[in-house]
């Protein structure tokens, strides 16, 4: 009788379990170090990183200061509108620009 799992006994829910644990330990770890960097500017990822950063917001001080400059584009300080969320956050995707980034795009951020 076949379990469903590989040589070693693991089934696919053994498997999406354990990739699940290892995401969580990845954001709780992020969100450490985020903060770290954000608490130069008196601000911390409140809840998840995506509510912290949906605003673009939060988002363009983790940039400044990771990059240690500032973001010369104009950028609306308190978006109420999704289309003023989405050009913050797609704002602060393009001043890493430079840096190499994947999967992020500003759309997604606010959802």
């Amino acid at each position: 009788r076949s379990t469903g799992g590989n040589a070693i006994g693991m089934t696919s829910v053994d498997q999406s379990l354990k990739d699940k644990a290892w995401e969580e330990v990845q954001i709780k770890a992020f969100t450490h170090w985020a903060n770290s960097m954000l608490a130069k500017r008196n601000k911390k990822i409140v809840n998840s990183l995506q509510e912290s950063f949906a605003d673009g917001l939060t988002i363009i001080d983790f940039v400044e200061e990771l990059t240690e400059k500032r973001l010369k584009q104009k950028y609306n300080r308190k978006p109420t509108m999704r289309i003023a969320l989405i050009t913050n956050t797609h704002l602060a995707l393009e001043f890493l620009k430079p840096v190499s980034y994947t999967h992020l795009r500003a759309h997604e951020t606010p959802e």
